[in-house]
């Protein structure tokens, strides 16, 4: 069942945790409790093939289409949000109107991720026993499970190819770690891109050209590799070791998240133990680093938890969210890390943010 006292490093890790039960060493360094898994009532039926959700009131009349109330582009932030209930995934406006509720049911619904058309969300759920993905129309309509993972231990972390075709995402593996897979929008094809190794938070450059991901040596050293489109040819960017000047040290990466115009990457790095004794980073910061490599910056230096960062549509800001007083709120900063503020204050813990694609 949920609970409101989940601590706010279950949330931070929830994903991880729904997979922890048949990969207990995954991913160095989480925590190996994981929220009671039971099937909601909505999760039993077979939806219809996904479709663009058709708006409820006649749009006036005009050259330029009105948006729904859940409709339109860039105007919607999905995030994973444990208030009164949780995790659950919600949508709320950028100026943090209209906070709405997507899912909900006694399972952990979690990590949205919009299509590139921004009219369906992503998300991981452990609604029929194990992280499986999960696409769900924007208004919350239709939610349709993709992946038929069970056999395997779960599927997490998945993000859509810029054309809205591929889905990419972790899976379980046999070496108690997670290997990279990719699925058709509508589910079919399965295909393994890597076999056992650790791979998690893949994702497509906006060309469709490269594909960057963290992977875990054997210690727990995580870096992020640069392939191609189909997994191939992976090099690695030796993070660490630019952005510190430091190897062979354990840390956990968060997911990375591509600039608009495919030349950066954005990312949260959580110290482990060497790291901090050594002082090189004390709290969860948030990084950039260009996608060949080279100048890695810190963004934050707050020393408290700041992670899950996301790009605007535009490339003019950093979407993320900050640890403070028991919860977590949704930021932005500029690109450079400049002018961080508080959207809104939504209460409750709010985590994983994606901003809605603007659409031409």
């Amino acid at each position: 069942m949920k609970s409101r006292r989940l601590t706010l490093w279950v949330a931070l890790s929830c994903v991880i945790l729904l997979l922890a039960a048949c990969t207990p060493e995954s991913i160095p360094a989480q925590p190996t409790t994981q929220p009671s898994p039971t099937l909601p009532a909505e999760a039993s039926a077979t939806p219809a093939p996904s479709s663009t959700p058709e708006p409820t009131a006649t749009p006036e009349p005009s050259p330029t289409p009105q948006p729904t109330p859940l409709g339109g582009g860039g105007e919607w932030i999905a995030l994973t949000r444990i208030g009164d209930t949780g995790p659950d995934i919600f949508v709320v406006r950028r100026d943090g109107s209209e906070l709405t509720q997507l899912t909900d049911g006694p399972t952990a619904d979690v990590y949205p991720r919009w299509s590139p058309d921004g009219t369906k969300i992503l998300f991981t759920s452990d609604r029929d026993g194990k992280a499986e993905i999960y696409v769900i129309n924007a208004d919350g309509s239709e939610p349709t499970r993709l992946t038929q993972t069970q056999d395997m231990g779960g599927a997490a972390y998945a993000s859509w190819s810029p054309d809205g075709s591929k889905i990419i995402f972790s899976v379980a593996n046999a070496h108690n770690g997670v290997d990279l897979a990719t699925i058709n929008a509508d589910g079919s094809g399965f295909t393994m891109l890597t076999t056992g190794e650790n791979n998690a938070y893949a994702a497509w450059s906006p060309d469709g050209r490269q594909l960057a991901y963290v992977s875990y040596d054997l210690s727990g050293v995580p870096d992020i590799f640069i392939a191609g489109a189909d997994g191939s040819k992976p090099v690695g960017l030796n993070v660490l070791k630019t952005a510190m000047g430091t190897t062979g040290v354990t840390a956990n990466f968060s997911t990375l998240n591509w600039s608009p115009d495919g030349q950066q990457l954005v990312f949260a790095i959580t110290p482990g133990d060497m790291l901090k004794q050594a002082g090189f980073l004390s709290s969860t910061e948030i990084f950039s680093i260009n996608a060949d490599g080279t100048q890695p910056e810190q963004l934050t230096r707050n020393e408290v938890e700041e992670h899950d960062p996301c790009w605007s549509p535009d490339g003019m800001h950093i979407y993320y969210n900050v640890n403070a007083n028991g919860g977590s709120e949704i930021y932005r900063m500029n690109a450079d890390g400049t002018g961080a503020e508080m959207l809104f204050a939504l209460g409750g813990v709010n985590l994983e943010p994606a901003i809605q694609p603007i659409q031409p």
